[in-house]
């Protein structure tokens, strides 16, 4: 009992500083002139999603809790996304980066929830949606920018975050794999 009020305790703690963290940037932000919320809107979906993601990461495996994460990334992805889209103001790439959301972060919490429960099945289940999101969001942006025309430039400068992209992914499954290994 004593170490799920740690853990609660943790968690509180994560979810107050993200707060707190925000609350300072918006400050700064509107001390200098800077319109945060005009681009930035989409970090009030980032940061629950990482403080629901985090929580995963924070609950006692074993119990079927670390499967917040599967809500957490999904909601971390779709503020990801819109963030870029406001940035670029590129809203009709939704045509294809879906896929990203759904199956593709849907995947990703699940690889990270069945790591942290030890269940391979789920892991297994989860890469394979990671990657089925990924072959999607390309084959879809082939599909409706390259032929359609609908979607904005494509993978045109964003195709440099690629290797990025695939960078952290590789670095998550790293964590989340020396994770399991170390239960």
């Amino acid at each position: 009992m004593r170490t799920e009020h740690r853990t609660l305790d943790h968690f509180v703690v994560l979810l107050g500083s993200t707060l707190v963290l925000a609350g300072i940037i918006l400050v700064l932000a509107q001390l200098v002139g800077v319109r945060v919320l005009a681009l930035g809107w989409p970090l009030m979906i980032v940061l629950p999603g990482l403080v629901i993601l985090a929580a995963a990461f924070y609950v006692p495996s074993g119990r079927g809790a670390s499967f917040i994460a599967v809500p957490g990334a999904m909601v971390l992805v779709t503020g990801l996304i819109l963030e870029l889209q406001a940035v670029t103001g590129d809203w009709q790439s939704w045509s294809y980066v879906w896929a990203l959301v759904a199956p593709g972060s849907l995947g990703l919490g699940l690889t990270i929830a069945g790591a942290r429960e030890n269940l391979k099945g789920v892991r297994i289940a989860g890469a394979v949606l990671l990657v089925a999101g990924a072959v999607l969001f390309v084959i879809a942006e082939l599909f409706f920018v390259g032929l359609a025309g609908i979607g904005g430039p494509g993978l045109g400068w964003e195709f440099g975050l690629l290797l990025p992209v695939l960078l952290i992914g590789f670095g998550v499954w790293a964590i989340v794999w020396g994770l399991a290994r170390n239960r």
